[in-house]
Parts: structure tokens; sequence; C-alpha cells
């Protein structure tokens, strides 16, 4: 499959690697293989060199990536930036920033959940930083996926899929729901109670729509994750 982008280069998808838990890299594969631009943080690389794809980019402080996948990445021709150990942004950040000085629209990102929780939640939080507003970030693993929506998001689940809507930076206003049991209704969505958490699913399709404010959405996959499904609702096509 490859992405249909009908000529427009700003619809470029990225996929990135960091070097959280990722126990099944394989199931990513098709992802990566559909994507424009392969980019991995630090072992990442050893989760895209598991799953038989080769980054077109290394970045971090390469403090986790094994000897093996280094000298391997290196081999190939692939282009590595090494950053001190001391410093301000998280790899994760990093190879979220490459993707988007690159071109990406949309970047999915592997490895950014499991091992330490403060690296799992900023990765989340990364999700509502300014610096990334202009692009579709995702991020998933075998099991889920989170994403934030400003505006409105279109998920394709299926029935029974668990959808759970977090806001974040403030109160979230004018949240509405489509194809979700407990439907909301122009609702605000303040931070802290567990008002959108644990919704169901109830067809073969989801809408959210928030007016204003910024709300994490989170999905666990029914039955787990589906490459195929997944790149139909990234816009890929048949190539």
């Amino acid at each position: 499959m490859k992405l249909d982008r009908s000529g427009d280069r700003g619809s470029r998808l990225a996929f990135c690697a960091a070097g959280g838990e990722v126990s099944k890299p394989e199931l990513f594969a098709p992802l990566a293989l559909a994507a424009d631009l392969v980019i991995a943080a630090d072992s990442g690389c050893d989760h895209l060199l598991r799953m038989g794809v080769t980054p077109r980019l290394l970045v971090g402080d390469l403090d986790s990536v094994s000897p093996e996948a280094l000298s391997t990445a290196r081999e190939r021709g692939v282009r590595v930036v090494a950053y001190p150990a001391e410093k301000d942004l998280t790899d994760a950040e990093i190879v979220l920033q490459k993707a988007q000085e690159m071109g990406a629209a949309t970047t999915v990102l592997i490895g950014a959940f499991g091992g330490r929780v403060d690296h799992t939640l900023a990765n989340l939080l990364l999700l509502a930083s300014p610096a990334f507003r202009r692009t579709d970030l995702r991020l998933l693993d075998e099991l889920q996926e989170a994403r934030l929506v400003r505006g409105e998001v279109r998920l394709l689940t299926r029935p029974g899929e668990v959808i759970s809507l977090i806001p974040v930076g403030g109160t979230a206003h004018g949240v509405t729901t489509h194809g979700l049991h407990y439907p909301l209704r122009d609702a605000a969505l303040e931070t802290g109670p567990a008002l959108g958490v644990s919704n169901v699913a109830t067809g073969e399709e989801a809408r959210v729509e928030v007016v204003s404010g910024s709300v994490i959405i989170t999905r666990i996959f029914s039955g787990g994750f589906d490459a195929r499904r997944y790149l139909v609702e990234l816009g890929c096509t048949e190539g």
C-alpha cells in the first residue's frame, strides 16, 4: 500500500520509532514501508531493524541503541545525528521535530510507552505541544493509540473498542461525539474528572468534535493493532 497524496507534498507520512517497549515490531512493518520518511530515535533503530526496515535518519544521544544496530545503520548509510546526553529535549521529542522539519504532515510514533512513567507521560503530553500544532501526531503500540483532537477527529472503529477522551491544558468546550455508547453533546470536559474515560464504539466509525481546547483521545484496538485497517484510516490505497 502507499499513501495517496494526490501530488500534495504537505501530506507526507513519517514513521518514527523511539526506544520504549515494542514487543512485536513486525506488526508495524507495513506502516513503515508505506511511509515517506522513516526515522529512529536511539534504540528505536533496534525496533526498525527487527522489522526489516532501515531508517533514513537516526537521532538521539545513542545511549540505548545496541552496538550491533548502530553498526548496521552506519554500514547501510543511515545518517546518524548524535546529541549530548545533557540536553533539553528527549530523544522522542527530537525525532518528532526532525519528522516535522522534513515535511511530515502525519507522524506515527511507536516506542513511546512502557517502562518509565515519566517518559510515557512526557510523550503523551507532546501530543498537545504547540510545536506540533501543524502535525497529525499519533502514538501507537500493539494494543492502543493516542492522538490529539483539535477541531474534529474521525476514527475507523470496531464495535466494542474502548475510546477515552482526556482534556489537556484546561477545560475543553463544545465536545460532541458520534458513534460512541455514552454520547456527549456540546459538553465541557475539565482536566481531572474522568467523565470522558472508557467510552465504547458502537459501530465502524466514531467522530469527536471539540469547539475549543485540546483533548487527547485514546483507543484500545479490538483484537490488537491491524496495520492494513490502520493504513486505510491514514488514507492509504493499494499500489
